[in-house]
């Protein structure tokens, strides 16, 4: 929200609201009106500023009080029309206001209204000329002055305004480029989303712009100089924040010039100086971004060259040159290639996306013909970078070529790019390919090259004899990394075939503590295989844990490629964990991943994800979710649970084992303890076995409130409702001397009769009372003569 601007003077109002869309429903204009009909009432005139940065809506909220003004007494006019009553002075972009156009509004608050006035104006305020600023904060006294300055949207403020199709990774993406500034979204609705992901991620929009961008950008655009068009033209291409000095290089001008436009730049509001350094930078980044697309192709390609060759010259690092280079170098430029991969080996562990761009652009610069060791070198890092972004097509379009590059010349590096190529095509839900892709290559590499990954995609299939025959044998722990792929194939092959490896599963866990995030980042499958196998074996905060810190390592590492899987993975665990919200966090931020890398279908176990917790929170009707080929018996069992309590049928079908909630009781597992609980609840109910049933739906019923799901509450309580209605219609479930001591009850005898006629002590009398209360759901022998009578 953006700041309220203090006026320095007595009776007035400052309010911060935030900019709204187009909403006919905005309640602003009417909440303004009330607030001036009662300034009138007490006989003042009203003078109303509206102020904020441009597409924020103080238009909007202006013709909204013109258009409503009517209803109440007013007619709006849009230019000053002075001391008259009944009349609203309704004044866009009063900044602009000069000369003839001005003296009016200048006049008119300058001096005390005749008859109680009201005048109404947008302005933007980094505009406002100092006549302006004196005129708003040195208005006569009768003024009464509302001051309303419109700040960005909120995300539930935004989600609104667009369409009702848009799916939640690009509503947040929108949300982002936008920040919250209704009036840059007909731009960027209609962009398709491989073009949006590129907004996202350069600043500029790939090609011309999808739409016009709008009467008051354009016309704010047709006031500039040429001189000053230029100065913009060049500072879009430096970047968002930019130097004057490079700046002055790129559009061909001394510094000093460019200076003097900057500062008329500054004047407009295109740009704003930085708070520290020499920087300046644009009024929002979008607007940057169209003044680039909006550059004449050829002008824009020379001065990205210019720009590189200005900074080259004012010592700049590769990373601050390689955009430039790669939207301008030509193809075999050697030293741009040299450039661009110096940049991607910085950028790669921290910014993969732009590494990989990076290498695109070397890859199209790179000749196809000579240096067979480079072209092999560019190649070779090229699909490293896109194996991390997890872009499957890129990397299936250069493993033939580099093929023929490695195979003879770098087997080494090809069984790498083998072995990163399968675990890609094996995550993607293409199993047999990654198996024969290792199977074909096998017989060109050293022997026992792909043994690792064969036996992983082994495991998968719960073949313990092949992961037997494929790994070295004995509980090595030299080196970490290698030991750690062997023992998570050994306990997930094991896990699947039924026949549980707690050697392995253990030495794993000793494994893992021995890894940092770096060496954890780089087998991120191994984990995953780790996590699959401990939920086989119940131990489900353990896998939460593991896959927390494969997420973090992912993240710190640059491996964004395989952030969508294992954040839906952890969601799924920790969603049985019984804690639905933070799966629901990390479905959504799983989602925004997959937009990321462009994989829609991990982008739907994300979704998928968010219905099933949903599901669990709201009950059956809040989703239907699906059970994908990455969904592992975490999912498997929250699906069969969940339908389970839903379903009408009787208990036989669906009544989890007598050990199946203990199981998950010991592993942490609350939502599935919850569940299965309730459902062995409704058998014991069914078979008669009220005691047991208590039992378990008193261990449930805590446990749904630890989950703070509204639906596991709400089914516990109906099963103990249903358990006390059964008490009701059956009476309590007593032994045979509280029934004697009933009985006896019944007849009206007190306690020490009924102790001298059964032979034991008062004291025993009043223990089994006790318990023949509670178990009647009473406090008195009134009330339980009463329910006995009943029951009769």
């Amino acid at each position: 929200m953006g700041e309220a601007v203090p006026v320095d003077r007595p009776r007035q109002a400052v309010r911060a609201v935030r900019a709204r869309g187009a909403d006919p429903a905005d309640p602003r204009p009417e909440a303004v009106l009330d607030t001036l009909a009662a300034a009138q009432r007490n006989g003042g005139s009203v003078l109303l500023e509206i102020a904020g940065d441009p597409g924020l809506g103080k238009t909007r909220l202006l013709d909204g009080l013109a258009a409503r003004a009517g209803h109440r007494g007013l007619r709006a006019v849009r230019r000053p029309a002075g001391a008259v009553p009944g009349v609203l002075n309704c004044l866009d972009d009063l900044h602009r206001l000069a000369g003839a156009s001005w003296d009016p509004v200048h006049r008119l608050l300058d001096r005390s209204p005749t008859v109680p006035t009201v005048v109404a104006c947008a302005v933007r305020p980094r505009q406002l000329t100092a006549r302006h600023t004196l005129a708003l904060t040195a208005a006569d006294p009768a003024w009464h002055t509302e001051r309303i300055t419109l700040g960005p949207l909120s995300p539930a403020e935004f989600d609104p305004l667009l369409p009702a199709a848009t799916s939640d990774p690009r509503r947040e993406r929108l949300y982002r480029l936008t920040g919250g500034v209704p009036g840059w979204l007909p731009l960027l609705t209609g962009l398709p989303d491989a073009e949006l992901r590129e907004l996202t991620q350069t600043g500029r929009f790939r090609g011309p712009l999808p739409a016009d961008p709008g009467t008051a950008l354009r016309r704010e655009l047709a006031q500039l100089s040429a001189a000053q068009l230029a100065v913009a033209r060049a500072a879009a291409v430096v970047g968002d924040t930019f130097d004057p000095a490079v700046t002055a290089a790129v559009c061909g001008r001394d510094t000093e010039a460019v200076l003097g436009e900057l500062d008329a730049l500054a004047a407009l509001d295109i740009v704003r100086a930085e708070a520290d350094g020499p920087c300046f930078r644009f009024r929002h980044t979008l607007l940057g971004a169209v003044i680039h697309a909006r550059t004449p192709p050829g002008w824009r390609l020379a001065a990205h060259a210019r720009a590189a060759d200005a900074l080259l010259g004012a010592g700049a690092t590769p990373t601050d040159r390689a955009p430039h280079l790669a939207r301008s170098a030509t193809p075999g430029d050697h030293a741009a290639v040299a450039v661009l991969r110096a940049a991607a080996d910085h950028d790669l562990p921290v910014a993969p996306t732009r590494a990989a761009r990076w290498l695109d652009a070397a890859h199209r610069i790179a000749p196809g013909s000579g240096d067979a060791a480079a072209r092999r070198a560019v190649l070779l890092d090229r699909y490293r970078a896109a194996e991390r972004v997890g872009r499957l097509r890129v990397c299936r379009e250069l493993l033939p070529e580099l093929r023929v590059l490695l195979v003879e010349a770098d087997p080494a590096s090809w069984a790498e790019v083998v072995t990163l190529h399968a675990a890609l095509e094996q995550g993607a839900g293409h199993g047999p390919e990654a198996r024969a892709l290792l199977e074909a290559e096998q017989p060109v590499l050293p022997a026992g090259a792909l043994d690792a990954p064969l036996a992983a995609l082994a495991a998968e299939r719960g073949d313990c004899a092949a992961v037997t025959a494929l790994l070295p044998n004995g509980p090595h722990t030299e080196p970490p990394g290698p030991c750690l792929d062997t023992a998570a194939s050994e306990a997930l092959a094991a896990a699947l075939a039924g026949e549980p490896a707690p050697d392995a599963a253990h030495r794993a866990g000793q494994l893992l503590e021995r890894l940092g995030d770096a060496a954890l980042a780089a087998r991120l499958d191994t984990a995953e295989r780790l996590a699959r196998a401990w939920l086989h074996e119940q131990r489900w905060a353990d896998a939460e844990r593991l896959l927390g810190r494969a997420v973090r390592a992912a993240e710190r590492c640059g491996r964004s490629g395989r952030l969508p899987m294992l954040l839906t993975a952890r969601g799924r665990v920790l969603l049985g964990l019984g804690r639905p919200a933070d799966a629901v966090a990390a479905a959504r931020t799983a989602g925004l991943a997959a937009f990321d890398v462009d994989r829609p279908d991990l982008a739907v176990s994300a979704h998928d994800l968010e219905l099933l917790a949903a599901r669990w929170t709201r009950g059956p009707g809040a989703g239907q979710a699906t059970h994908d080929h990455r969904c592992g018996p975490e999912t498997a069992a929250l699906i069969r649970l969940a339908e389970a309590l839903a379903a009408p049928g009787g208990p036989e079908e669906h009544t989890p084992g007598p050990h199946e909630s203990d199981r998950y009781a010991a592993g942490g597992a609350v939502l599935l303890e919850c569940a299965a609980r309730l459902l062995r609840a409704r058998a014991h109910l069914a078979a008669d076995r009220p005691a047991d049933a208590e039992r378990e739906t008193h261990r449930a019923k805590s446990l749904a409130e630890r989950t703070g799901s509204p639906w596991l509450t709400r089914l516990a309580a109906d099963r103990q409702r249903a358990l006390g209605a059964r008490r009701r219609r059956r009476g309590p479930e007593l032994s045979g001397r509280e029934q004697e001591i009933t009985d006896l009850v019944r007849q009206g005898l007190p306690n020490r009769e009924i102790a001298a006629a059964l032979f034991v002590s008062v004291k025993t009398v009043e223990t089994h009372l006790t318990r023949i209360f509670r178990k009647a759901g009473v406090r008195s022998r009134a009330e339980l003569t009463a329910v006995l009578a009943a029951v009769r």
